[in-house]
């Protein structure tokens, strides 16, 4: 019996120890891994209305009147006539890039533009327009802030250098990151 207590200890101590995490401390030397993409465009932060489009990855749905606001996640919004619920159509869309939420108060839908608060009148659906604007309202909302594939190194992103717009698998050289 005494055997056994020692045995399952050792086995705990072992378990213990092999799910210890990896400090690197950033010398792995040269891998594979991902690094961030970046984007300084300014067209990243225009508001407007595009023709209607496919759901791709779809979000959360808010009703107003006779329509349907719909979050296409990182994209923008689309807008549904649901005048008839048995016919209901896609009517147009929103571009809000870097849009994680939305909500609507009123005439105005509420959303993240990456890290800023954009405000924007729905009074005209055909005709939105940014109604207002709060420069870095949140801290990286931007879900591309990591890779989208869990495990294993990437590059750090860094937001002096542009908006994150996507992830590229290349060498990078002792990375500081990991998931």
């Amino acid at each position: 019996m005494k055997h056994c207590y020692y045995f399952s200890l050792l086995f705990i101590v072992a378990l213990l120890y092999a799910c210890k995490p990896e400090k690197t401390n950033g010398l792995v030397g040269r891998i594979y891994g991902f690094k961030p993409v970046y984007s300084t465009s300014a067209d990243l932060f225009i508001i407007e209305n595009k023709p209607a489009q496919v759901v791709i990855h779809a979000g959360k749905i808010y009703v107003k009147d006779n329509f349907i606001f719909q979050n296409e996640v990182g994209e923008g919004v689309h807008i549904i006539d649901n005048t008839n619920p048995a016919n209901a159509a896609r009517v147009g869309f929103i571009k809000i890039k870097g849009s994680q939420e939305i909500a609507i108060k009123g005439n105005f839908l509420y959303s993240n533009n990456y890290n800023d608060l954009v405000t924007v009148d729905i009074t005209d659906i055909a005709k939105v327009k940014e109604a207002s604007r709060i420069h870095n309202a949140f801290y990286s909302t931007n879900s591309l802030q990591v890779p989208p594939a869990g495990g294993g190194y990437f590059e750090c992103a860094d937001n002096k250098k542009g908006v994150v717009i996507g992830w590229i698998k290349d060498s990078i050289d002792n990375p500081k990151c990991s998931n």
